[in-house]
């Protein structure tokens, strides 16, 4: 599971000091019946950085995800995404973000080119000047490396090709989807190679010497 983050700790006085703050989780807790799956959990993810949730089977690292995207209501704490509380974000709010999905397997029959332009359309209503949704097809088909495939049926590609579909769903909204990314397992399985495409591609299409400089610095990071 990853998500774009920061190294540093909130304190209580507030998110730490640098760059924007797009993720601020303090003290989270999570409780299922007499089960406490999440306990005083707090981060910190800033623009262009990377963050990886690891641990066990059953440590609450899908659970903290669901929270973020606003899937699943926390038993406490504060969480803070893009500037609003998942809790209460609205359409608008989650046409901000791209989620890639642990297991997406519902459209076995559709050609990848069909599936990603069908799901990009529902982003267009909010298409800005400044922020063109949703991604061209095309484009993003070649983003993540199956423009040889762009005509298969997604039930015919290999396992890691699927993967890789799963990353373009997750993106189609726009490229600015790398800065607010949430990943649900199998990030492994596409390899450093594609992350390091995905960040520099967006690290050149931003204006910006400053906002590139960062995305430089979050890409050597994982690299």
């Amino acid at each position: 599971m990853v998500a774009t983050a920061g190294a540093g700790a909130p304190t209580a006085a507030g998110p730490p000091a640098g760059g924007q703050v797009t993720l601020d989780v303090r003290d989270l807790r999570m409780r299922y019946g007499t089960n406490d799956v999440l306990d005083g959990v707090s981060f910190t993810a800033r623009r262009g950085e990377v963050l990886a949730l690891l641990g066990p089977n059953g440590a609450g690292k899908t659970t903290t995800i669901e929270i973020l995207e606003g899937f699943r209501m926390r038993s406490g704490g504060q969480v803070d995404v893009l500037g609003v509380d998942p809790a209460h974000g609205d359409e608008r709010w989650r046409a901000r973000l791209g989620v890639v999905l642990q297991s997406w397997r519902d459209h076995s029959r559709w050609r990848v080119r069909e599936l990603l332009a069908h799901l990009g359309s529902f982003y267009a209503p909010y298409s800005t000047n400044q922020i063109h949704r949703p991604w061209d097809a095309d484009e993003l088909i070649e983003a993540v490396g199956l423009t040889a495939h762009a005509g298969k049926k997604v039930g015919q590609l290999s396992g890691g090709q699927r993967r890789r579909v799963d990353v373009a769903v997750g993106i189609v909204d726009s490229w600015r989807h790398l800065e607010t990314l949430l990943v649900l397992g199998g990030w492994a399985v596409l390899g450093l190679a594609l992350a390091s495409v995905l960040l520099r591609r967006m690290a050149r299409r931003e204006s910006g010497s400053n906002v590139a400089a960062r995305r430089e610095k979050a890409l050597q990071r994982v690299t």
